[in-house]
């Protein structure tokens, strides 16, 4: 009876069917506890959900004026910091995150970038160039007035 019962397992896994493809990619095999999705599609639709629910604060109706008001005077600061220290790591390259060393070039818009992304164009620099130089212009080249001469 064993042999049969081992003859009857072994059908039954060779039965089994595969794993389901991923629902989003069908690249690879999805998991049913992630609704028949990969790992990587799982993790962004995760990310789209959280960014869709902003979680709100519980206050009273009386405070809320207050907090609108404090919340965009911390947001003002906030981006009023972002525009004057950059946050990426200097030891890499602001575009392609590449290790720079000792060799990074650093822009005029404060960010390291190695040898392919060094040009402005490159790494499409929001610094205005053309203002500068215009102000470096004006410092250097003081508009000169001839005094009137007098005709005889």
């Amino acid at each position: 009876m064993s042999e049969a019962q081992d003859k009857v397992q072994q059908e039954e896994k060779s039965e089994a069917k595969p794993p389901p493809m991923c629902v989003e990619c069908h690249e690879f095999f999805g998991n049913a506890a992630m609704d028949n999705m990969c790992s990587v599609c799982y993790k962004n639709k995760k990310k789209t959900v959280q960014e869709a629910q902003p979680k709100e604060v519980k206050t009273s109706p009386e405070k809320k004026d207050d907090l609108n008001s404090s919340k965009m005077s911390i947001e003002e600061n906030k981006d009023e910091e972002a525009e004057k220290k950059p946050k990426a790591d200097p030891s890499r390259c602001f575009v392609c995150k590449k290790k720079v060393g000792l060799l990074g070039f650093q822009c005029k818009c404060q960010y390291t970038f190695c040898k392919d992304h060094r040009l402005p164009e490159n790494h499409s620099c929001d610094f205005d160039f053309n203002t500068m130089e215009k102000e470096r212009l004006k410092k250097a080249n003081p508009t000169v007035k001839s005094s009137k001469l007098e005709t005889v």
